[in-house]
């Protein structure tokens, strides 16, 4: 029995190819700008990024801060005694393909 996608035709199967591979290198750009920025971001910062690469890469839809919240590409994180503010998850890190290294790892590896 075949799936759904089975019974598409394929130029619709290649433009959803075409708008998956735009989704991800807009993510990516997104990703590379909150890792520029320090890795943490304030909404305002973010919305602000969000802005600077669909302008970039010429888009009007297609990804916003809801839909990176709900796919745990980025995270609200709320600290006592601090403004909430927005970081990559794991996840996020790993859909961009990103190699992050932090201070505490380079020392890591230095010392062994």
């Amino acid at each position: 029995m075949e799936g759904a996608e089975g019974n598409l035709p394929e130029k619709i199967l290649a433009k959803r190819k075409i708008d998956v591979t735009i989704v991800t290198e807009f993510e990516r750009a997104i990703a590379e700008k909150i890792v520029e920025k320090g890795g943490r971001i304030s909404s305002s910062e973010l919305r602000k990024i969000l802005k600077e690469v669909k302008k970039e890469k010429g888009m009007r839809r297609g990804v916003t801060l809801t839909r990176l919240l709900r796919d745990d590409f980025i995270a609200r994180v709320k600290v006592p005694g601090m403004h909430p503010f927005y970081a990559l998850t794991q996840e996020g890190i790993k859909k961009a393909g990103i190699e992050i290294k932090s201070k505490i790892h380079d020392k890591l590896q230095t010392s062994s």
